[in-house]
């Protein structure tokens, strides 16, 4: 399997209580490092990982159970410490914006909620947006 090195951005985590489910959930940006963990929407940035330029990240909800749901992909141009793009599923951008009228109610409601973790994980981070 082909991996790369991590950038010096950190990842993040956030618990979250659902009160009313009565589960708390795990918010978390991790870098993706490997072909593998890029999968086919953004293969192609495989390159421009290896080489440093780019970094991939998953924004993604973890329940208590371990199971981990991937709600957005961020690309971050790490020497600028810039997030270049965000996209969800069907390009689908952090706030629930989409074009998709059959997206699930469900993951729409998670994309709102995505978007003040992006956002605290850039504030922590120092990043940028050029998006």
């Amino acid at each position: 399997m082909i991996t790369w090195g991590p950038t010096s951005i950190r990842e993040f985590e956030l618990k979250q209580e659902d009160r009313q489910l009565r589960e708390t959930f795990t918010w978390s940006v991790r870098e993706l490092r490997s072909y593998r963990e890029l999968g086919h929407c953004v293969y192609s940035y495989a390159k421009s990982c290896r080489s440093g330029s780019t970094s991939i990240w998953s924004l993604g909800l973890e329940n208590e159970k371990g199971q981990r749901q991937r709600i957005l992909t961020i690309a971050v141009e790490p020497r600028a410490r810039a997030v270049t793009q965000v996209r969800g599923r069907f390009n689908a951008l952090p706030g629930g914006k989409t074009n998709k009228k059959n997206l699930a109610r469900a993951y729409q409601r998670l994309l709102a909620k995505s978007q003040n973790v992006l956002g605290q994980w850039m504030s922590n981070e120092f990043l940028s947006k050029t998006y």
